[in-house]
């Protein structure tokens, strides 16, 4: 048993990749007076490299249709839960203009940052009602 483990001690293994799919190795075995005896070479397809990177293929793949999904369903949250919203806000504010009505109020939904902003125009047009009625007041006062 000796010789055996001291032939494998002497003996030098070279490894070489020929291509991306293939590699040699090469190996001189000594006899027990450290004499080469025999020159190995095998050449084999990497089959375990190769199926290495198919799968990390696959990985990224599936990796970049997740990110794609979740990147959509953010989309849809965030345009249904925020731009939804403004455009609706933006819609009513302009149907108050063109009516020249400062009775009307926009309709409060939620309780984030676009409801306080409807909470704020409601104020206003309040505000703006308020005044309104004041100067028509002092309108009618001094007729």
């Amino acid at each position: 048993m000796a010789s055996v483990s001291r032939t494998i001690e002497q003996s030098s293994i070279w490894v070489e990749n020929l291509s991306m799919n293939h590699v040699s190795v090469q190996s001189v075995v000594h006899d027990m007076f450290g004499e080469p005896v025999l020159w190995v070479k095998a050449e084999k397809t990497r089959d375990v490299y190769l199926k290495g990177r198919q799968t990390m293929f696959v990985m990224a793949a599936m990796l970049l249709v997740l990110i794609l999904l979740v990147n959509a369903a953010i989309m849809s949250f965030i345009n249904k839960h925020v731009v939804y919203r403004l455009q609706k806000l933006v819609h009513d504010m302009k149907a108050i203009s063109s009516e020249q009505n400062l009775s009307l109020r926009v309709k409060v939904t939620g309780m984030d940052e676009v409801a306080e902003l409807e909470k704020e125009f409601n104020k206003m047009m309040v505000s703006l009602e308020a005044s309104q009625d004041k100067v028509r007041s002092k309108l009618t006062w001094i007729r």
